[in-house]
């Protein structure tokens, strides 16, 4: 601990006194005295924050006050932890000097975080960067209460329709789409029912896409596949979940037809999935199958030809 009297000598009969106190590095103030009274534990815990006490004396001139301050070792330090609009890693109690990451994120992905706080003040360049980027903040060697708070804000579901289109000329006709929903929404369009109509309009898409692949032959994995898609759609909070959700289900729509040895084109024709079918005959070479051809259209021309002879020769023999 540690002690000293202030004398007063030619002071106003009564004035603030303030007390500055900073203990040594690894230590923090236990307890201050004044003339035998302790302060209570919320000047404590300021005089830990702020360092320093202010006391209000009455002075009387030649008289004392004896201030005494004892230290202790910091065997814990506090970090307190809030997150808006999002979750955040629980704050609490850590050893002394040591290192401490926090991890955080949206409600959902149409949120993005616009502030961080560390012990009061709102951070900015790469530490909110970084920040957002990683979606985490490390303390290091930290010797001291401390806070972290982060905001996150709904993004505006428009510029989320902008960044949601792709640079693939095969996806025209669905960026088209988009930016037709864009004006919707610049229109006064809520951007809740625009998303809601883009849901319609990929599903749609993808049950156009289902039925012709069915149409070659389904089975469950198809469909399963199929119900997976319009789940996916249904559970996007975003244009962007929308659309990648929609990419990743309509290629696995086309994997589980495409390379199918048994949807031969001869076995689309026929509906028959098993076998050759008939008018696949491998006995009938293009060579046999001109053969055939030929010989039908001279048997034909025979036939007719006969016909003649004979309706000739009947009415000749009426004559």
């Amino acid at each position: 601990g540690y002690s000293s009297q202030v004398k007063y000598t030619g002071q106003q009969p009564t004035s603030t006194l303030r007390i500055y106190i900073q203990p040594d590095s690894g230590y923090q103030v236990s307890a201050l005295t004044i003339d035998t009274v302790a302060v209570n534990s919320t000047a404590l815990t300021s005089i830990r924050t702020n360092g320093y006490y202010d006391y209000y004396v009455d002075y009387t001139d030649g008289a004392t006050t004896k201030i005494a301050v004892s230290f202790s070792a910091i065997i814990t330090v506090t970090i307190t932890a809030s997150a808006t609009n999002g979750t955040i890693t629980a704050g609490g109690a850590i050893a002394y000097g040591t290192d401490k990451t926090f991890y955080f994120s949206p409600t959902n992905s149409t949120y993005e975080l616009t502030e961080l706080s560390i012990g009061g003040l709102v951070q900015s360049g790469s530490a909110f960067s970084d920040a957002k980027l990683s979606g985490s903040y490390t303390f290091s060697n930290v010797t001291a209460n401390t806070s972290i708070a982060v905001t996150f804000t709904k993004k505006s579901l428009s510029a989320d329709a902008e960044s949601a289109k792709t640079g693939s000329a095969d996806d025209n006709e669905l960026n088209g789409k988009l930016d037709e929903l864009i004006g919707n929404m610049e229109s006064g369009t809520d951007p809740v029912e625009a998303l809601g109509d883009y849901g319609t309009y990929l599903k749609s898409n993808l049950t156009n896409l289902y039925n012709s692949l069915k149409a070659r032959g389904g089975s469950a994995a198809l469909d399963a596949q199929y119900e997976s898609a319009l789940a996916a759609i249904d559970a996007a909070t975003s244009f962007t979940d929308a659309t990648n959700a929609y990419k990743t289900n309509q290629a696995g729509l086309n994997a589980l037809t495409d390379g199918d040895s048994s949807l031969t084109d001869g076995a689309i024709i026929d509906g028959d999935t098993g076998g050759a079918p008939a008018d696949r005959d491998s006995s009938l070479t293009g060579a046999a199958l001109v053969a055939v051809i030929v010989l039908g259209i001279v048997g034909a021309l025979g036939v007719v030809s006969l016909g003649f002879g004979i309706a000739f020769k009947l009415k000749k023999r009426k004559v």
